[in-house]
């Protein structure tokens, strides 16, 4: 968490939402221009909006929703080795 708050702090257009922040109050998911998220209903959430999804995969489920919806795995980022510079590139190249 440290590292992507510290991404954050290098490039404006990164925001985090924070935890607290309840279903009624991330409603507006359609107004992004791109989505990432770890959770399953999120990434729903934002596939269903047609924004841009990138998913942190920390179980089967992510991977296979992706799958199903691209015929590929290209936006899924595993949770082994990550770093922010690699995320950073990944937002770019989907976007």
């Amino acid at each position: 968490m440290q590292r992507a708050l510290l991404l954050k702090d290098q490039n404006d257009i990164i925001t985090l939402v924070p935890p607290w922040y309840n279903t009624g109050k991330t409603k507006g998911v359609n107004r992004l221009m791109f989505f990432t998220g770890v959770r399953m209903h999120s990434a729903i959430t934002s596939f269903s909006t047609g924004v841009p999804t990138l998913s942190f995969t920390y179980s089967i489920k992510i991977q296979q929703l992706n799958r199903g919806r691209f015929g590929h795995t290209d936006y899924d980022i595993g949770s082994s080795g990550l770093d922010a510079g690699a995320v950073l590139r990944r937002i770019i190249g989907v976007n």
